[in-house]
């Protein structure tokens, strides 16, 4: 049994083209008929919509000029490099932040992933510039030309210690925390950010910038879950099933209990029910 689920990991994995993103979620993407049968502009829609940005700009950026999808392939493009862009100065500025609070490995983390997001972005890639520049293995900002006096054993208790403080520090987990709220309410995965900001307030209740993005963040959800929830429905008025299903699939994503989207969706999802039944005895009688 061991054996052929090892098997069916390497098979996914090579159908996905040797991406590590093995998570449910992607695997849904990826093995969704949609994606399977789509164009590359399709695929990268379907990425996009599913949260993965990165894989979506690769697939957009590759369609040809030959395509006819080529010009919406662009706009998408630039629609994701804006978003990335805006995450990547997110995870620059929290790279800072710890760099100046002297806690390195973290800082390199979050420059470096500010680079996968933007390869352009400068602040990150001039910090990483001299963290790489710093001695030995980049946990120290500046060298020490004269060495320290030998540690004491508190002293190197309290280094064996370093590590794990942040863990056992409320406030640290919370800035953590918050942080990653901000860069998913900048990204528009509201959900995500609202847990976030409550595992902030968990641990430190009377964070007052974290109430305040959690509002906005409940409020973002809000203002989306009706817009396309209208905008489904305007697609329903106009006969245009297949569009009006997806935007209320979007409502779904941000709160599947949402009555009318369920409502609206089983609607349209019976409308296309008898059309390809229609459709099917037209085409056996013709």
């Amino acid at each position: 049994m061991r054996f052929r689920g090892l098997v069916i990991i390497a098979a996914l994995a090579a159908l996905l083209g040797g991406c590590g993103q093995l998570d449910a979620r992607y695997l849904e993407v990826r093995l969704a008929p949609d994606y399977i049968r789509g164009s590359a502009y399709a695929r990268a829609k379907l990425l996009y919509r599913a949260g993965y940005l990165v894989e979506a700009r690769e697939l957009a950026e590759g369609v040809s000029k030959e395509d006819p999808d080529y010009a919406a392939a662009r706009r998408l493009t630039a629609r994701i490099d804006a978003v990335l862009g805006n995450i990547a100065e997110r995870h620059a500025e929290l790279g800072e932040d710890y760099e100046k609070g002297g806690i390195y490995a973290p800082a390199r983390r979050e420059y470096e992933e500010a680079l996968r997001l933007d390869p352009g972005n400068r602040t990150a890639g001039n910090r990483l510039k001299d963290l790489d520049a710093s001695p030995g293995d980049g946990n120290a900002p500046e060298a020490q030309p004269v060495p320290p006096p030998a540690p004491s054993p508190a002293a190197k208790k309290s280094r064996a210690d370093e590590k794990s403080y942040q863990l056992d520090d409320p406030s640290f987990t919370a800035a953590m925390h918050y942080n990653k709220g901000r860069l998913f309410l900048a990204s528009g995965a509201y959900n995500k950010a609202i847990e976030e900001f409550n595992l902030v307030l968990k641990y430190v209740p009377g964070h007052a910038e974290a109430k305040k993005l959690l509002e906005e963040a409940k409020a973002a959800r809000e203002t989306a879950i009706e817009k396309h929830l209208k905008k489904g429905i305007g697609y329903f008025e106009a006969e245009q099933m297949e569009l009006a299903i997806k935007e209320w699939d979007i409502v779904l994503d941000l709160d599947p209990e949402n009555r009318s989207a369920l409502d609206y969706r089983s609607r349209a999802e019976a409308i296309l029910k008898q059309l390809r039944k229609i459709r099917e005895k037209q085409s056996t009688r013709s």
